[in-house]
């Protein structure tokens, strides 16, 4: 900001009359009004971006508090950006969130976002049938709020993903074991390093019908698994 006002000084200066002095200050008043506004603005976004990452990483203030030792009230009013932090209290904050302090200066728009292991939520979801337990366990891999969702999914023997339709276009690819794939009428065999790309409008599942576990990876453009309401139909595995 100091370059700018130096340069608006030195154009100002290279022209003649009275009204240069005025001119500068009128300058000088702006871009003071702009730095406070900027400040403000910067403010807001790292505390969202605190509040929402620590949510992600299911902390509470008092978690986050206890671990950097920050107190409570102070750290609230961080993220509801009415007390501005300095660069040690963030990179603090940061490190105990594990992620670079940069991240909070990103335009989430149009960031590199990084999902540590500890970040990603973890769903597992179980279907009793004939006194036998069958488990889906699905791994949130992906950003929520985005265009595209990625996803790993593990199911025990005898279980199945899927079995429905929904707008967009699906991807699996199969990392460990082996899964038989339904699309409509059309059943294929998938081994590990074999993927399947669908149309997801047509009916289609996924079936474990082996005697190990199988791990694979969805990727589906519109997302689907993270709008499943939690206290309903899934039971998280981390706390």
């Amino acid at each position: 900001m100091r370059v700018v006002k130096l340069f608006v000084h030195m154009l100002a200066f290279s022209k003649q009359g009275p009204q240069v002095a005025g001119e500068v200050d009128r300058h000088d008043r702006l871009l003071d009004k702009v730095c406070v506004l900027k400040h403000e603005e910067t403010t807001l976004e790292v505390g969202a971006a605190i509040r929402r990452i620590r949510k992600e990483a299911r902390l509470t203030i008092d978690d986050l508090s206890h671990r950097t030792g920050l107190s409570r009230a102070y750290i609230s009013q961080i993220e509801t950006a009415k007390a501005s932090p300095s660069l040690q209290t963030v990179k603090r904050i940061c490190e105990e969130l594990n992620i670079s302090p940069a991240l909070l200066f990103e335009d989430p728009e149009a960031s590199c976002i990084v999902l540590r292991v500890e970040r990603q939520k973890v769903l597992q979801f179980e279907t009793v049938k004939d006194d036998m337990v069958y488990t889906k366990i699905v791994n949130m891999l992906s950003e929520p709020n985005k265009k595209l969702e990625l996803v790993q999914i593990v199911l025990t023997p005898g279980s199945t993903a899927g079995d429905h339709a929904h707008a967009g276009e699906e991807i699996f690819f199969v990392l460990e074991g082996e899964v038989t794939i339904t699309h409509g009428q059309q059943s294929h065999v998938l081994r590990a390093g074999d993927s399947a790309h669908i149309e997801s409008q047509m009916t289609h599942k996924l079936h474990n019908h082996g005697s190990v576990p199988v791990k694979f990876i969805s990727a589906r453009t519109p997302p689907g698994f993270i709008d499943l309401r939690h206290e309903e139909t899934l039971k998280s595995l981390r706390n």
